[in-house]
């Protein structure tokens, strides 16, 4: 669910967020120098009527009113000083380039050393940072300080809301060697929010520079020598104010003031002197000025599994030496109140809600090696309406009497077993000096009427927040490091979960072609759990809409229900039940639905696939020798999908040989849309030998595909048993409508096995497609999400067979195509003419990838399988998409290059606000 914007009691909604996501490493922000100061002023500019006192023969003004609108001001400050990015290189420079260059001065690393692919490689890395910087802003958002006075009738005045946010982060010293992770924060001012989902952040698919793929990230399995000095001294003086009130109202009449809400809220965080080193780490801020609903969704058990049993591989020293001297002066002041009416015949005052918080955090001389650290707080300054749900082994959690904590029972890894593991010998000496002196000011009081009358005032809510984190001195080695901090001004109706099951229910109806009076009709209902974690007190029911029909054994209108306690990530669950149509129903056609729906305790991924409705139409005939009756009609919104897998494979297979496959997919439910089918090939240990996908589109219902291919197993191919993994992935509900609002159609996951015998050699680690046996084993296009090294292989077919001189990138760009297109052009009766196609495609599809193959090897019997019902429909969809340019094109890897081979990458902060759409539903 993208941010959903809205209008609430004529207050505008403001959204402040600050992204600083690191490794890898992009800038989102322009770097602020250290003296650079700050100081947006927004406002409403104060408005004054002063009517003096008239002459006798004048005449003074009936009515003064003023009205102001909203004011906002918003001030971002990202520095990133002396921020070093390590990454070991695992392919050797050539001979000339192996003695390393000196290390370059002003915090920047030392050049690694690179060793032969044979040996161990080692890492030296040597790195002196010192910082100073310093911040300074004052924010302001006023619509206040307005008068009308000395007026003869009636004096208005009405203020609009003002809103003022500060955030302001000092990256300072920052080492990565060899790691992953993300600062992220976020500031948000009244907004419906929705849920925040932290795994996308934790997904090794977040980006193609990811050196290793949280939460694996502490095998190194190198030698490295590290020793880093670190001095930063960071200066914050940061004013934040947000003004509605000190408005002053004189009539002989009726004077009043009516002013807007003021919220102001002050965002700084530290991070000083950091190294991290061969680790994974989260560092997470949110501050929500206002209720929130919404849950906040960690990574699931599984990963938190692998995240406390990843650490504690490598062995050696790690020696710290760290010094701090932190002080923080915050002052926050909300103010509704200090109104006056004076002078008048009577008055009437009535305040809005004043709140004021200030949290400070400190985490200062951290020293993790061979551990797992997480650690959340939640503070909550409202009440708290939720739970943890599934929480993973070894995170407890606990209410305090300011919210909630979440940590890890910390174990020292063990440094015995440093297998896979690499030779650490790590030295730091960080010297760190901040100073914050913070203040924060909300006021919609401080107003005055007066002038004889009647006089009334009515103020708005004043919010004033100011959150400061400050870390100095972490040193994170051969570790996973969280740290979150959660503060609500406001009431909380969410959970806290880790991962989100997905419930999801279809059924189908069994009965008689004409149901009528006395009919029997049976319910045969799939509930699966299509989520990453579990769903706990699973409660299913059915309803109909009509008192002529009811459940067996059940009174007319009476539900049918039934408990299947828990479900757990990827189960399905089956039962049926039945109903009957009673004997008084009215003659001629009645349309009856059947609603039918599940629920857990824990919030849903997707609501829309946990319930069905089945139509069923009911029939009396008007007349006894009526001889039409109408067709049946049963109707399921959700698809249900079913794989099945066969192989022609009778006993063992000797090498050389091939098996033939056969995959049928049936929809038993309404239509799928999106459809891919994915096959994936695994040996005994589990490594992934073969992948492919076929694009299957729209699956229609009761519809049934059929698919064939023949894999070939060449004299290279271990002797061992392989299992093959065939499943659909689709969408269903209103993905036409809107994709954002489909749910999730998965199939079953289908397997087949066989058992390769090899007698002439055993040859560990070899995968198809090596030697003389297929050289290219996978469907590719322009815009797909294209294999890299098959990719590159193509390249070099290309280049050998074409004469062409392409760079061999492994992403599949325009010159690629347009080679492609030469070569199926050359072949075209081997590649276009079995399609009938005239013109090439520059799909490398089932012909192409044919005769690429049967070029290389000439030796193999390569013939075209049967088109399928759907190979027959899917070409022209491939072209379709092709032609139309909709398909996206994927990030190229970093390869510079001279001429225009492939797109360019897309940002790293395009990468990661593409990301954080998938962070917020």
């Amino acid at each position: 669910m993208y941010f959903q914007y809205f209008k609430l009691n004529s207050l505008v909604l403001i959204l402040a967020l600050v992204f600083v996501p690191f490794y890898p490493f992009g800038a989102i922000a322009e770097e602020v120098p250290p003296d650079s100061t700050s100081s947006p002023q927004a406002e409403s500019p104060p408005e004054e009527i002063t009517i003096p006192a008239p002459p006798a023969e004048e005449t003074p003004l009936e009515t003064g009113q003023v009205v102001t609108g909203d004011a906002t001001a918003e001030t971002e400050i990202v520095n990133e000083v002396n921020v070093n990015v390590v990454k070991i290189e695992t392919s050797p420079l050539p001979e000339e380039t192996t003695t390393p260059a000196p290390p370059s001065e002003g915090g920047e690393e030392a050049v690694e050393n690179f060793e032969s692919p044979e040996s161990t490689p080692s890492l030296d890395v040597s790195i002196e940072n010192e910082a100073v910087v310093e911040n300074e802003s004052e924010t302001a958002a006023e619509t206040g300080e307005n008068s009308a006075l000395n007026i003869a009738g009636e004096a208005e005045i009405a203020t609009g809301d003002a809103m003022a946010s500060t955030n302001v982060v000092s990256v300072v010293n920052l080492n990565l060697i060899e790691s992953n992770g993300f600062l992220y924060l976020l500031n948000n001012f009244l907004n419906y929010l929705g849920h925040v989902d932290l795994r996308p952040l934790a997904s090794s698919e977040t980006s193609s520079e990811d050196p290793c793929g949280p939460p694996d990230c502490d095998a190194l399995g190198t030698t490295l020598e590290a020793e880093i000095k670190n001095n930063a001294l960071i200066s914050n003086v940061l004013i934040t104010r947000s003004g509605t009130g000190t408005n002053s109202a004189g009539a002989a009449g009726l004077a009043s003031i009516l002013t807007g809400d003021a919220y102001a809220g002050a965002n700084l965080v530290n991070l000083a002197n950091t190294n991290i080193i061969d680790s994974n780490y989260l560092l997470f801020a949110f501050n929500n000025f206002g209720d929130w609903d919404g849950d906040l969704i960690f990574p699931n058990s599984d990963f938190f599994s692998s995240f406390f049993s990843g650490s504690g591989s490598s062995s050696g020293e790690v020696a710290n030496n760290n010094f701090a001297d932190i002080e923080s002066e915050v002052e926050v002041s909300a103010e509704t109140g200090a109104n006056a009416v004076e002078g008048g015949e009577e008055g009437l005052i009535e305040t809005g809600s004043a709140f004021a918080g200030a949290n400070v955090s400190n985490f200062v001389n951290t020293n993790l090696f061979n551990t797992s650290n997480l650690y959340v707080v939640f503070r909550i300054f409202g009440s708290w309406d939720g739970t943890v749900f599934n929480a993973p082994e070894g995170i407890t959690w606990a209410e305090t009497q300011g919210g909630i904590e979440l940590f890890s029972e910390n174990e020292e890894g063990n440094q015995e077993n440093s297998e896979g593991g690499g030779e650490i010998d790590v030295t730091t000496d960080n010297r760190a000096a901040i100073t914050n002196k913070v203040k924060v000011f909300a006021l919609t009081g401080e107003n005055k009427v007066g002038g004889g009358g009647v006089g009334s005032i009515t103020t708005g809510d004043a919010f004033a927040g100011a959150n400061v984190l400050n870390i100095a001195n972490t040193n994170v080695v051969s570790s996973n490091w969280v740290i979150a901090l959660i503060n609500i001004f406001g009431d909380w109706g969410g959970n806290v979960s880790f991962g989100q099951p997905d419930i999801w229910v279809a059924t189908q109806a069994e009965g008689p072609e004409v149901l009528g009076p006395g009919s029997e009709v049976t319910f045969h209902t799939t509930v699966a759990n299509r989520g990453d974690a579990r769903a706990s007190n699973v409660q299913f029911s059915g309803n109909f809409n009509s008192p002529l029909i009811n459940f067996e054994g059940q009174e007319p209108g009476q539900a049918y229900s039934l408990g299947l306690e828990s479900l757990v990530p990827g189960e399905t669950k089956e039962f049926s039940y039945s109903a009957r149509v009673n004997d008084a129903i009215p003659r001629g056609q009645t349309l009856i639905d059947h609603t039918l729906e599940i629920s857990a305790n824990e919030t849903d991924a997707s609501l829309e696939d946990n319930s069905d409705i089945v139509s069923l139409l009911i029939f009396r005939s008007s007349s006894r020798r009526s001889r039409h009756a109408p067709t049946t009609l049963y109707i399921t919104t959700n698809p249900i999908l079913s794989v099945v897998k066969e192989n022609s494979a009778r006993e063992v297979i000797t090498v050389p040989g091939s098996v033939d496959y056969e995959i049928v997919v049936e929809n038993s439910g309404g239509s799928a849309f999106a459809g891919v089918l994915r096959d994936v090939l695994k040996d005994e240990s589990g490594n992934i030998v073969s992948e492919n996908s076929w694009e299957l589109g729209e699956i229609f219902s009761d519809e049934e595909i059929t698919i064939t291919y023949t894999a070939i197993f060449n004299e290279n191919t271990a002797s061992g048993t392989y299992t093959n993994s065939a499943w659909v992935e689709a969408w269903g509900g209103n993905y036409l409508q809107n994709p954002a609002l489909g749910t999730k159609a998965d199939s079953n996951i289908a397997t087949s096995l066989i058992t390769i015998l090899n007698d002439e050699a055993e040859v560990e680690g070899e995968v198809l497609g090596e030697s003389c046996g297929l050289y290219l084993d996978k469907f590719m296009r322009r815009g797909e999400n294209n294999d890299i090294e098959q990719v590159k292989k193509l390249q070099v077919f290309l280049n050998k067979e074409m004469g062409a001189d392409l760079p061999v990138t492994g992403f599949y760009g325009e010159l690629t195509l347009e080679l492609v297109k030469d070569f199926q052009e050359k072949y075209a009766e081997e590649i276009l003419s079995p399609w009938n196609l005239e013109k090439p495609t520059g799909i490398v599809y089932q012909t192409t990838l044919r005769w690429i193959n049967k070029l290389e090897c000439p030796d193999l019997s390569l013939e075209i399988p049967p088109l399928t019902n759907w190979a027959s429909r899917a070409l022209p969809a491939l072209l379709a998409k092709a032609n139309s340019g909709s398909a996206p094109i994927p990030t190229p890897p970093e390869v510079k290059l001279d001429n225009e081979e492939a797109d360019r990458p897309t940002s790293s902060v395009a990468k990661f606000f593409n990301l954080f759409k998938d962070i917020f539903r």
